[in-house]
């Protein structure tokens, strides 16, 4: 089973297999904005990488203020998880039910 040790690791699996142009921007950002930003068939997504189990409380505070504004102003924004060896993504603030976003292309072979 394939484990993830931090973000990069995540980063580095779901990276090939997103679709459109994706950059991480983990440096020198503000505080509480996502770490990758991507645009994908005329949109632009924020997704924040999180390693462990899915859990709205697992984002800092001003990251979920990040992403309340994200919603509250109609933006397409998703977390996802690496959880088990595998990348979980979650839309807005619903994390009750993992789905695959569009710009997601999973892989249909098991490493």
């Amino acid at each position: 089973m394939r484990s993830f040790r931090d973000e990069k690791a995540l980063w580095d699996f779901i990276r090939p297999r997103l679709r459109g142009k994706w950059s991480r921007v983990e440096t020198v950002t503000p505080e509480g904005m996502f770490d990758s930003w991507g645009l994908y068939q005329q949109s632009q997504f924020w997704m924040e990488l999180k390693i462990g189990k899915p859990n709205i409380n697992a984002l800092r505070p001003s990251q979920h203020d990040f992403l309340i504004e994200l919603v509250r102003h109609g933006q397409p924004a998703w977390l996802c998880f690496g959880y088990r060896g595998e990348p979980l993504f979650f839309e807005g603030l619903n994390l009750a039910v993992a789905k695959v976003p569009p710009f997601y292309q999973p892989s249909t072979a098991r490493v």
